[in-house]
């Protein structure tokens, strides 16, 4: 079975479809051409030619020729063959609207959608030639494929942010195949509706006037007569002129004759006033200013005007150059009831009058019938009916209806939204055209505000929101966000207690100065009051955890002892971090519990720590203090002058002691002569990565030696930095001795101390909390990976602050979300799936600030190449002729390395680039038959794999 000229050819192309049945025993006693399960051809010889003289493109696919053999034994069974066909398109523009009307901020979708194969590539120019890149603010390009049609939609949505962006712009489709094709669109101002007045009115001529005949009006398609008449249009309720005719040079030649009053006997007869004709022949009077317009049929009745005197000025008024008798009238915020015919006349000579008719064109009057409950809640189905009304013409010839995105969603009068969410709020419009009598549209709106009602979010925050030490002042805020219709309660509860109140968004609670007992759940309940007077609330809780100074509960503090005998001494510690309990010998050494005849035992809770040292007396140098502290040092001098050992209790503030008989160890620092006081002290400071930040600090005194210090590391003594890391610098001057902090890293986060080191407990201190946006990495599945396969990728966050992640979604190559969280699958991959993936984790600062994060991952999808195998000059010849067999590899990714030929199994030419040319110089027919081309691939998981091509070569002899 072979294809001519070749089985891949353009539109319009003439082909030609052979069959043939070879070595069968016996001969096939019929051949049959088959395409989409149809016969289209059948032939009772050995071979079966049928041909397409214009190809077209319904005619690609896959063609299969059977060839029957009727056996001795009356069995009749079939061998075939399939060949597939691709007719090549050249691009066709497909799109029907080219003209798209907008207003100033309206967003214009001009969708070009092209057919044609290769799938075309479409690009958008400007009116001046220049390419729009389609990523511009008010100028968006997309594409979306249709798969299996061949066919691509770009659509160019403009936004109409001034006037600049009304104009033609143009999109063109190509493709490898020729010609291209191209269409303009225009955006362009929406086109006056209005009213139509089609008029004549009398001439006047030096002292005289000249009636001319009416024309029939009432069909705003007919061409007048006379051409006396102007056509106008104006908007709707303005105001137009009913113009008069200055006579030509040759109609002021004109003869005083009235034809239709000759009598039988041919003598001419007298105009007389009040004579009726109905196509009076000129006629002359003299000129008097009493000419009048009438409005309807009563001419004593409806008088409007009276030489230039309106009669109503509100309605009508008479305009027109005097000079050449013009008396044209100019109605004034036309209406319906303009309606009606008008007449222009001499009321000394009415006879000689003439008519014109005035109608009012008008686009329909819209309504809106709700045909279920606005507003609704979140889930429910909300449907509408527009009518139309009023409208001049009165046929409807277009209904549809437009969504908050100016999308078009139904094409009638009906309107039904299901499972509404709140995304779907907004107005959506019915729009209702007639066709004036011009063809210009006449578009009626109305719009409905479609409230979807749902309960708000709630933000709740702490302040300080970390660290928070009894004694502070904490506020709680919560605020209500987004809800429809907002709330109109806020309700802070701890431990089922309400302990705050707002008719507000908002709410502040402040605990002046908080305590251990205050720490626990606070919850936030925002209540809603829907339009059904259903009451409803939404929640959030936060967890308060207060830190509390250490609080000794131990009792007994001395004990008595004999040698070798075992002492329990129990220090039992309320605090919040729990206490790391330490214990110091006589010496003040630290115990670790792994000495001699000296062993620790702990038991711990969230917030108690029992800590308890036994100790084997086995000499008196075991007799003495034994001090349990929180601390790392003792600051205590202590004595012994008894034989007992004696437990000293203290607390990290300061040591202090139970017992009356431990005093203080005074400092050998030299005392102040002066106190230093820091008059303004540094506060707590949020900085994101990388920003710098100040810490102020100034004292009123003489202080010893100043000196910054982050936690117990000596920051800075004097103007003099102690470390090199290049973060800090001191602005010092006079009493002034800042901090500043340059490219801030979460080393640089902590608590800092504005201190004199001969007298650190009379500092300020401040702390500062460096934010930053979620550092994001990706986690993912083989990648490459094949066709087929499925691919899943995973984000995670490394470093955060606040370490809370808000939100997280994924977005594909286009643009689109694809998942909802930090989980990214897809299943049975094609080569379509390719591309960019990225992952969002966003966290929220405590400004209320997004802090957003991304990592990206490019989904690599590898598949095997298509080959393309011709023959020329074509693949049956005759012996002797020279034949080249093409070979190519197509979009396969990777590429393939290697192609190769065979003929009867046997390789008979390679080539590692994506072609391959053989040649046989003079063909012999033993060089006739299969010839298979091979594309070899390597993938990155190291498999090696093959597309191929078959093409039978038939040579005949002479």
């Amino acid at each position: 079975m072979t294809v001519t000229p070749t089985f891949n050819t353009k539109e319009g192309n003439e082909i030609s479809i052979l069959c043939e049945a070879n070595n069968g025993n016996p001969y096939s006693h019929k051949l049959e051409l088959i395409f989409q399960e149809n016969i289209i051809h059948e032939s009772n010889t050995q071979a079966l030619d049928y041909t397409i003289a214009s190809i077209e493109g319904s005619h690609s696919g896959i063609y299969q020729c059977n060839a029957y053999t009727l056996f001795y034994d009356g069995e009749e069974k079939y061998s075939s063959l399939t060949q597939e066909v691709i007719v090549y398109l050249s691009p066709i523009i497909v799109s029907k609207k080219t003209s798209f009307e907008a207003s100033i901020d309206d967003a214009v979708p001009m969708p070009c959608k092209v057919h044609g194969f290769p799938t075309p590539s479409v690009s958008w120019f400007e009116v001046n030639d220049s390419l729009i890149p389609g990523d511009e603010e008010n100028k968006k390009i997309m594409e979306k494929a249709t798969e299996g049609k061949n066919m691509i939609t770009s659509t160019l949505t403009v936004i109409v942010a001034n006037e600049s962006y009304y104009g033609k712009y143009t999109c063109k489709a190509t493709n490898r195949i020729e010609p291209d094709d191209e269409e303009m669109m225009e955006v362009i101002k929406p086109r006056k509706l209005g009213v139509h007045f089609q008029t004549i009115f009398p001439s006047r001529v030096d002292d005289r006037y000249q009636a001319e005949p009416a024309a029939n009006y009432k069909n705003y398609r007919q061409e007048p007569d006379g051409g006396s008449q102007e056509i106008e249009l104006s908007p709707y309720g303005e105001s137009t002129v009913i113009s008069t005719k200055t006579l030509t040079e040759e109609e002021k030649v004109s003869s005083n004759t009235n034809p239709s009053s000759v009598s039988s006997d041919g003598n001419q007869g007298d105009k007389k006033e009040g004579d009726l004709h109905p196509n009076p022949s000129p006629f002359y009077v003299e000129e008097r200013n009493s000419a009048a317009w009438y409005k309807g049929e009563d001419l004593d009745q409806d008088r409007l005007t009276l030489g230039r005197t309106s009669q109503n000025p509100e309605l009508y008024e008479v305009v027109g150059d005097e000079a050449i008798f013009e008396y044209n009238l100019r109605i004034l915020n036309a209406t319906e009831e303009s309606n009606d015919k008008y007449i222009c006349s001499d009321i000394d000579l009415r006879g000689y009058s003439e008519e014109a008719y005035v109608y009012v064109i008008d686009p329909p009057d819209v309504s809106i019938v709700y045909t279920s409950q606005n507003p609704m809640r979140e889930e429910t189905d909300f449907s509408a009916e527009c009518e139309g009304t009023d409208a001049n013409p009165e046929e409807i010839e277009y209904t549809y209806w437009i969504g908050p995105d100016g999308k078009k969603i139904s094409d009638s009068t009906s309107l039904l939204l299901k499972n509404v969410s709140r995304e779907m709020s907004g107005g959506y419009t019915c729009v209702m055209s007639n066709v004036f009598y011009n063809g210009d549209k006449g578009n009626g709106t109305a719009t409905v505000e479609v409230d979807v009602q749902y309960l708000s979010s709630i933000n709740m925050t702490v302040t300080p929101f970390i660290n928070i030490t009894e004694g502070d002042e904490v506020t709680i805020h919560c605020e209500a966000l987004d809800g429809n219709p907002a709330p109109h309660i806020l309700e802070l509860l701890f431990e089922d207690s309400i302990i705050g109140h707002s008719d507000e968004t908002v709410l502040y609670h402040t605990i002046a100065s908080i305590e251990a007992s205050h720490s626990g759940i606070y919850q936030c309940n925002a209540y809603t009051l829907f339009y059904d007077d259903a009451e409803e609330h939404s929640s959030i809780t936060c967890d308060i955890v207060v830190y509390y100074s250490p609080e000794f509960v131990s009792d007994e503090l001395e004990f008595e002892a004999d040698i070798g005998d075992d002492v329990s001494i129990s220090c039992e510690v309320h605090g919040y971090p729990t206490p790391a309990i330490k214990w110091f010998d006589q010496n003040s050494d630290i115990i670790t519990g792994e000495e001699e005849n000296l062993n620790i035992t702990v038991r711990l809770s969230e917030t108690l720590v029992k800590s308890t040292l036994t100790v084997t007396v086995a000499d008196e140098s075991y007799y003495g203090r034994y001090t349990c502290s929180n601390a790392d040092t003792i600051a205590v001098a202590v004595t012994c002058t008894v034989i007992v050992v004696v437990l000293i209790v203290g607390i990290v503030l300061g040591i202090l002691f139970y017992n009356k008989r431990v005093s203080k160890k005074q400092s050998n620092n030299t005392e102040f002569t002066t106190v230093t006081a820091f008059i303004v002290k540094p506060v707590d400071t949020f900085v994101r990565l990388g920003d710098s930040a100040q810490f102020n600090c100034t004292y009123n005194g003489a202080p010893a030696l100043k000196a910054w210090y982050k936690g117990t590391t000596l920051i800075a003594l004097g103007e003099t930095l102690q470390n090199s890391t290049g973060h800090y610098e001191i602005v010092s001057e006079g009493n002034v001795y800042n901090l500043r902090l340059h490219n801030a890293t979460s080393n640089e986060e902590g608590e800092y101390d504005c201190t004199d080191v001969a007298e650190r407990t009379r500092g300020a201190k401040a702390s500062i909390y460096v934010i930053n946006s979620p550092d994001v990495v990706v986690k993912h599945s083989q990648n490459p990976m094949r066709e087929g396969s499925r691919f899943s990728a995973i984000c995670d966050v490394i470093d955060a602050n606040p370490d809370k992640i808000n939100d997280e979604y994924w977005i594909d190559p286009v643009g689109d979300k694809v998942s909802d969280n930090r989980s990214l699958s897809l299943v049975n991959v094609s080569r379509q799936d390719s591309g960019e993936y990225t992952c969002v984790m966003t966290n929220v600062f405590y400004t209320g600030v997004k802090g957003n994060g991304t990592a990206t991952i490019v989904v690599d999808i590898q598949y095997l190449p298509y080959v393309n195998m011709t023959v020329s000059p074509s693949f049956y010849t005759t012996e002797g002729e020279e034949v080249t067999v093409h070979c190519e590899s197509l979009n396969g990714k990777p590429d393939s390395h290697k192609l190769e030929l065979s003929h009867k199994e046997n390789v008979i030419d390679e080539s590692i680039t994506q072609t391959l040319h053989y040649t046989v110089a003079s063909i012999e027919r033993s060089q006739g038959g299969i010839y298979q081309c091979n594309a070899y691939t390597l993938f990155d998981d190291g498999k090696e794999e093959y597309s191929s091509m078959k093409q039978e070569v038939i040579v005949y002899c002479e």
